[in-house]
Protein backbone atom coordinates (compact mmCIF):
# COMPACT_ATOMS: atom_id res chain seq x y z
CA UNK A 1 0.00 0.00 0.00
CA UNK A 2 1.03 3.54 -0.64
CA UNK A 3 2.00 5.52 2.08
CA UNK A 4 0.16 8.67 1.06
CA UNK A 5 -2.83 6.45 0.64
CA UNK A 6 -2.40 5.14 4.37
CA UNK A 7 -1.93 8.01 5.79
CA UNK A 8 -5.21 10.01 3.98
CA UNK A 9 -7.46 11.04 6.35
CA UNK A 10 -9.91 11.37 3.85
CA UNK A 11 -9.78 7.66 2.42
CA UNK A 12 -12.31 5.11 3.45
CA UNK A 13 -11.98 2.25 5.39
CA UNK A 14 -12.78 -0.79 3.04
CA UNK A 15 -11.32 -3.59 5.18
CA UNK A 16 -12.78 -2.17 8.12
CA UNK A 17 -14.69 -3.91 10.97
CA UNK A 18 -18.21 -4.24 11.69
CA UNK A 19 -19.30 -3.18 15.00
CA UNK A 20 -21.29 -4.84 17.09
CA UNK A 21 -24.18 -3.88 18.37
CA UNK A 22 -23.93 -2.38 21.34
CA UNK A 23 -26.72 -4.08 23.30
CA UNK A 24 -24.67 -7.61 22.11
CA UNK A 25 -21.78 -6.48 24.06
CA UNK A 26 -23.10 -5.60 27.12
CA UNK A 27 -24.78 -8.95 27.08
CA UNK A 28 -21.26 -10.61 26.41
CA UNK A 29 -19.65 -8.47 29.45
CA UNK A 30 -22.20 -9.86 31.62
CA UNK A 31 -22.14 -13.32 31.08
CA UNK A 32 -17.99 -12.52 31.58
CA UNK A 33 -18.69 -10.66 34.93
CA UNK A 34 -21.12 -13.60 36.13
CA UNK A 35 -18.55 -16.06 35.33
CA UNK A 36 -16.22 -14.07 37.10
CA UNK A 37 -18.19 -13.60 39.72
CA UNK A 38 -17.39 -9.35 39.95
CA UNK A 39 -20.56 -8.00 41.35
CA UNK A 40 -19.15 -4.33 41.33
CA UNK A 41 -19.36 -5.07 37.04
CA UNK A 42 -22.37 -6.57 37.41
CA UNK A 43 -24.04 -3.76 38.85
CA UNK A 44 -23.05 -1.41 36.67
CA UNK A 45 -23.49 -3.48 33.23
CA UNK A 46 -26.76 -4.31 34.43
CA UNK A 47 -27.86 -0.33 34.82
CA UNK A 48 -26.13 0.45 31.74
CA UNK A 49 -28.32 -2.70 29.73
CA UNK A 50 -31.85 -1.35 31.75
CA UNK A 51 -30.69 1.90 31.11
CA UNK A 52 -30.50 1.59 26.79
CA UNK A 53 -33.22 -0.45 26.88
CA UNK A 54 -35.18 2.89 28.51
CA UNK A 55 -33.99 5.15 26.06
CA UNK A 56 -35.09 3.28 23.37
CA UNK A 57 -38.53 3.63 24.95
CA UNK A 58 -38.13 7.02 25.90
CA UNK A 59 -37.21 7.94 22.33
CA UNK A 60 -40.65 6.54 21.02
CA UNK A 61 -42.45 9.25 23.57
CA UNK A 62 -42.60 12.84 22.09
CA UNK A 63 -43.66 14.08 25.55
CA UNK A 64 -40.15 13.29 26.81
CA UNK A 65 -37.84 16.17 26.01
CA UNK A 66 -34.76 15.26 27.13
CA UNK A 67 -34.71 10.84 27.09
CA UNK A 68 -31.29 10.75 28.15
CA UNK A 69 -31.46 12.54 31.00
CA UNK A 70 -34.98 10.90 31.62
CA UNK A 71 -33.93 7.20 31.24
CA UNK A 72 -30.51 7.84 33.11
CA UNK A 73 -32.10 9.43 36.33
CA UNK A 74 -34.98 6.74 36.15
CA UNK A 75 -32.18 3.55 36.15
CA UNK A 76 -30.34 5.40 38.80
CA UNK A 77 -33.42 5.88 41.29
CA UNK A 78 -34.43 2.19 40.45
CA UNK A 79 -30.98 0.77 41.73
CA UNK A 80 -30.88 3.39 44.63
CA UNK A 81 -28.42 5.57 43.58
CA UNK A 82 -28.30 9.38 42.82
CA UNK A 83 -27.57 11.84 40.29
CA UNK A 84 -24.04 11.04 40.19
CA UNK A 85 -24.22 7.80 39.41
CA UNK A 86 -26.86 8.78 36.57
CA UNK A 87 -24.01 11.20 35.43
CA UNK A 88 -21.74 7.87 35.33
CA UNK A 89 -24.45 5.55 33.15
CA UNK A 90 -25.04 8.30 30.56
CA UNK A 91 -22.24 10.13 28.54
CA UNK A 92 -25.28 12.95 27.61
CA UNK A 93 -26.26 13.67 31.27
CA UNK A 94 -24.51 16.44 32.46
CA UNK A 95 -27.06 17.04 35.43
CA UNK A 96 -23.98 17.75 38.37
Amino acid sequence: MDPVQFLDPTATDEDGFARPPVGQVIVSLIAEAKKHHSLSALFKLQALKNYLELLVKCHINPKIKNPATCASLAIAKSVGKGPYFAQKDSPTCHLC
